[in-house]
């Protein structure tokens, strides 16, 4: 089982029509690094993989902030959305099902259009 997770560890979706890209890459098991590229911006979301190894648990405390030097930009509410729903697009495209940690309600949760941040 570990075996395929290593062979799954490193994965790119690249969205040229829509400017983006998301590498996922391991970052001592079970975290994973989700690194959002779009422009010359990017964004780091941390997350663990379940023992199915398709299963993908978010953790949005670690997103909606962009890396230096552009870290004083702040993303708008629909911006916000935006990058989340490329995000979890991407994490699907590379065969991953991805849950999201609210830290409002402290559960998880899938995603769905009522995010808000």
């Amino acid at each position: 089982m570990v075996a395929r997770f290593i062979r799954r560890q490193f994965g790119r979706y690249v969205d040229k029509s829509q400017g983006y890209s998301l590498r996922a890459t391991y970052r001592g098991f079970p975290g994973m690094n989700f690194r959002y590229v779009e422009g010359p911006r990017t964004m780091n979301v941390f997350g663990e993989i379940m023992a199915n190894l398709k299963e993908l648990h978010l953790d949005l405390t670690t997103f909606g902030h962009w890396e230096m030097p552009h870290d004083s930009e702040v993303l708008d509410e629909r911006h916000r959305k935006a990058v989340l729903d490329r995000i979890v697009a991407a994490l699907g495209h590379l065969g991953y099902s991805v849950r999201l940690w609210d830290p409002e309600t402290r559960s998880w949760n899938p995603p769905d259009n009522t995010f808000s941040g």
